[in-house]
């Protein structure tokens, strides 16, 4: 099924020769392929930001393959996020990777440990809120933050980080412009992090949000 959807994908990419979009999709279609992940994925990376250089969704899934289960570790994928953000610069949404790469980390500390209190734990590191903290500064304040269709994806993943990380009021900035009612997934595709009603009023609550905002 990958291998057909992959062909579909690399004809779609020849039809639309400057959409980013396929190239991406391929990168993920890569991880199942059986082939040589680290060459290819290369490869199809280069051509999705060679059409957008601030792509987030091939970002996104590049930034996972540098994930341990794809042969990558917790260093690789942290360097890659501040790196592409660092370059990025300011305003630039793909602070949302440092982000990104806390949560995958944290994940993976939980299931290590056999315990969900380290996911938190490991939010409570100085060094990992000064990271938060600076991503947010770089993409929010830094210069003017420059808004898309991905914006309500990248709010949601700053505001939990950063209120986990005890940034309430870096949070509460995100939290004032996501919808109350919303029930999307926050933290996809990790399900048992999936965002609630009930979730998003806490978070509020807690960072100081009142109501109306």
């Amino acid at each position: 099924i990958t291998s057909g959807a992959d062909t579909l994908l690399a004809r779609a990419a020849e039809k639309a020769s400057k959409d980013p979009t396929p190239w991406a999709w391929r990168l993920q279609a890569a991880k199942t392929l059986g082939e040589d992940l680290r060459s290819r994925s290369r490869e199809l990376f280069a051509e999705a930001v060679r059409r957008a250089p601030h792509h987030r969704l091939a970002h996104t899934i590049m930034l996972d393959l540098q994930q341990g289960r794809w042969g990558g570790s917790d260093k690789a994928c942290l360097s890659f996020a501040n790196e592409r953000a660092a370059a990025a610069g300011a305003g630039s949404p793909l602070g949302v990777l440092v982000c990104q790469s806390h949560i995958e980390i944290a994940r993976t500390k939980a299931q290590e440990a056999r315990r969900e209190a380290a996911f938190d734990e490991y939010f409570r590191d100085p060094g990992v809120a000064r990271e938060l903290r600076a991503a947010h500064d770089r993409s929010f304040h830094a210069g003017p933050f420059k808004p898309g269709m991905d914006t309500p994806y990248v709010r949601s993943h700053f505001a939990f980080t950063l209120w986990r990380a005890g940034l309430n009021d870096a949070a509460a900035e995100h939290l004032r412009k996501m919808s109350r009612e919303s029930s999307t997934p926050w933290f996809w595709p990790h399900l048992w992090l999936i965002s609630t009603r009930r979730t998003v009023e806490r978070a509020r609550r807690e960072c100081g949000v009142i109501e109306g905002e």
